[in-house]
Parts: structure tokens; C-alpha cells; sequence
């Protein structure tokens, strides 16, 4: 009996094996060329904001960087984009790769570069392509910088193999086919086997090399995934409620809370660019100490890391510091929070190891590439994680920085 019950968990087990490869072993069809033309006038549309080009290649609805929202809700934010950054611009400079997914999606992998301002930047990025009504249509836009931030992983099930096509129909004609070899392996299943002994489970095999088993034990392998599917389901919940409520019993949001990220991340990333114009480039260069960004006010890494470095150089004259951006939606009234302890901790740190004096660079009110009030501080001036009013004043800054050589320092 026990020899018995370990052959019924083998022939279980290699139905189950069975099913997948044959399932997992199927190549699908992808037309890379009419992929390919959808993703060109998707740039297209970014780039002359078409919004009927958007709505030539949108589905009715989208994952967009992270969200599921409407096509109409997509269009808005790139319209908000668009007017936020009026010199905006994007250019694809890899080519794209395809990667057909197990829930019916094509994931297109591209490096796009993007003009902010005043140069262009690379991110990695990402469109989600779905077959549908005999035309592909984009139903996901992101790249891998936000997903990064947002802690944000797809779940689009586990990737195909493809072999490109010149009719978009056999897309769908394929994943049919999938459907159907299944059932004709579970209705194999139902009638070649009835005897009880393993002797009779073994001798009935098909001409796929496919193991029979008995109608009773497809619904054991049923109720198990179910019941595992179940416990997943359950957990993941459990888990989804413990990390929306706040220690006081509040519940938080998680849509907005991520909306809230974005629109940090936007402001704090135009507000950076507005402070390398107050910098002459004749004399400064700036770089990024560390390629992780630092979004919102906080920083993507073990440790403290400013916005940039400039390096000043006017004939014989050389100078280096450190400058940490920082943008306030709201004219400061009484008393500002910097940042938190640990950080202002590690920006002293920095300056000590590598002997580079640190900058504040404070914008409030207004908007972030045109702040109402700015402020220049040394990181030496603050020693704890607020700061007054009244003692910011001092530092208040308007017009271009320029390096002193009788003081040696940035004003």
C-alpha cells in the first residue's frame, strides 16, 4: 500500500510535469513590424502632443507606472507632463526587444533618452503590448527607475518563446491552440483510464508520451492548486492590510499614496534642473556622485548622497562642492524640516570623507523651475533636522552663483 501511494503521487506529479511542458513548449507568433510601427507613433504622439495618436495606441485601459487608470486618465497626466516641461522631448536609442508572457502580453524593452531642460537622460524603459480586437494596442508604460522606487514588480506570468510573424492573427490562433491540446490531454485523461490498478494506470499512454491518470485524481490536483491558490490569496491580503495601517489604526491609500510619490519625484526632479541654470556652465561642471536618483527628498541608498557635484575652474582657480536640492510646495512659515536626523548625520560625514563642503539648495512656493523664495545654506550652518525661519533668512539667494576667490566659497 505504501509502494502504491508513492506511485499515485509519481503519476500525479508527472501529469502535472507533463502538462506544463507541453504548455511551456509552445512558441508563439508576434508580428514585430506591426509591434514595432505602434511603438513609433507612440513616440510620435510624446513627442507632438497628439492626442489622438494617444488614442490611436492606448487600450481602454493601462498599467501606467504602476497605476491602472484609464486611457483618458493617461492622456491627462502626459498633457500635464507635456506643460510642466514645455521643451520636452524623447527619442528611442536602443532597439527593442520582445518578450511574449504566459498572460497574453508582449513586454518591449527599449533605452529612451529624454530632454529635460537643458540635456538628455536615459531610462530604461518599457511598454506592455496586447493583441485585441485583430490590432495590437499598448496597455502598459513605465520605466525601470520608477518601478524601482515604487517597489513595484509585474506580474504578467513567466515568458515565451516566438517566432516573428507576418499575420497578426496567428497570435490568437496560437493561444487557442494552447487551450485546446490542453483539453484534449485532460479529455484523454477522463476516458483511457478507469481500473483501479497501477498496473492498467502505466499501460495506457498516449502517443504524446503523456502519463493517463484517473478523472479523480485531475480533481485532486484541482482542489490542491485551488487551496494553494487560497492560502496565497489569503496571506498576501493579510499582508496588504498590515502594511496600509498606520500605527495609530488609520488606513492609508495606496493609489494616492504612489500618485504622491510620482508628483514628489516630478517636482524635485524639475526643481534640480532649475538649479544647474543658476550655474554658469563657462565655469562649473556638475555631475552625479551616484547614478541611484534621489527622489522626494529621500535618498535611494544605504547612505546620504548630495544631488550633484560642480567643479569650478577659472584659469588657475579650482574649486569642488557638494549641493542637496530640496523643494517645498509652500512658502516656509515659521519652522522647516530639513531632513531627518540620520541624514543631515550623513551629509557631515561626507564632507569629512571627502573633504568637498556640502550646500543646501531650498526652493519654496511658486513652482519647482521658478520658486517663489530660494535659499543657499552651507550643510556646516545646520546642525539639527529643522530649521527656523528667521534663521534661513540670512541665507536667502536670488540671481546666478558665482564662486569668490578672496573668500573661496560659492555665493
Amino acid at each position: 500500500m505504501k509502494n502504491f501511494g508513492s506511485t499515485r503521487f509519481a503519476i500525479l506529479f508527472t501529469v502535472c510535469f507533463a502538462i506544463c511542458n507541453a504548455l511551456v513548449a509552445q512558441r508563439i507568433g508576434v508580428n514585430t513590424q506591426e509591434v514595432e510601427t505602434l511603438i513609433q507613433e507612440w513616440n510620435f504622439a510624446n513627442n507632438s502632443r497628439n492626442t489622438e495618436s494617444f488614442r490611436n495606441v492606448y487600450g481602454d485601459k493601462l498599467l501606467f507606472y504602476t497605476q491602472n487608470i484609464s486611457e483618458r486618465k493617461a492622456i491627462q497626466l502626459k498633457q500635464q507632463l507635456f506643460k510642466l516641461k514645455p521643451n520636452f522631448e524623447q527619442r528611442i536609442i536602443t532597439p527593442i526587444t520582445y518578450t511574449p508572457y504566459t498572460s497574453g502580453l508582449i513586454k518591449c524593452d527599449f533605452t529612451k533618452e529624454v530632454y529635460e531642460t537643458s540635456r538628455w537622460k536615459k531610462y530604461p524603459s518599457y511598454l506592455l503590448v496586447s493583441y485585441e480586437d485583430k490590432r495590437y494596442q499598448i496597455v502598459g508604460e513605465s520605466d525601470n527607475a520608477t518601478d524601482r522606487v515604487l517597489k513595484f514588480s509585474l506580474d504578467i506570468g513567466e515568458p515565451m518563446t516566438f517566432e516573428n510573424i507576418a499575420d497578426a492573427d496567428t497570435l490568437h490562433a496560437d493561444s487557442q491552440s494552447i487551450s485546446k491540446m490542453s483539453s484534449s490531454v485532460l479529455d484523454s485523461m477522463k476516458s483511457l483510464l478507469q481500473a483501479d490498478r497501477v498496473s492498467s494506470m502505466f499501460s495506457d499512454v498516449s502517443a504524446m508520451g503523456v502519463v493517463m491518470v484517473p478523472k479523480s485524481y485531475v480533481y485532486i490536483l484541482i482542489g490542491i492548486l485551488t487551496l494553494g491558490g487560497l492560502m496565497i490569496f489569503a496571506a498576501d491580503s493579510a499582508q496588504s492590510k498590515k502594511r496600509a495601517r498606520l500605527p495609530g489604526g488609520a488606513m492609508i491609500q495606496t493609489q494616492d499614496e504612489a500618485e504622491q510619490v510620482v508628483r514628489d519625484f516630478k517636482m524635485q526632479s524639475v526643481f534640480e534642473d532649475f538649479v544647474v541654470t543658476l550655474f554658469d556652465p563657462l565655469y562649473f561642471r556638475y555631475k552625479r556622485p551616484k547614478a541611484e536618483r534621489v527622489y522626494a527628498g529621500k535618498i535611494a541608498g544605504d547612505e546620504p548622497t548630495p544631488d550633484f557635484i560642480f567643479e569650478f575652474t577659472q584659469k588657475d582657480v579650482h574649486a569642488q562642492f557638494a549641493v542637496k536640492c530640496q523643494y517645498y510646495k509652500h512658502v516656509a512659515k515659521n519652522e522647516v524640516h530639513l531632513f531627518p536626523a540620520d541624514v543631515v548625520r550623513g551629509f557631515r560625514q561626507f564632507e569629512q570623507e571627502k573633504e568637498m563642503d556640502v550646500y543646501y539648495i531650498l526652493g519654496f512656493g511658486g513652482a519647482p523651475d521658478d520658486p517663489k523664495e530660494l535659499f543657499f545654506l552651507p550643510a556646516k550652518a545646520i546642525e539639527d533636522e529643522y530649521v527656523t525661519k528667521g534663521e534661513l533668512r540670512r541665507y536667502s539667494k536670488s540671481g546666478m552663483f558665482y564662486y569668490s576667490n578672496k573668500t573661496r566659497r560659492i555665493h
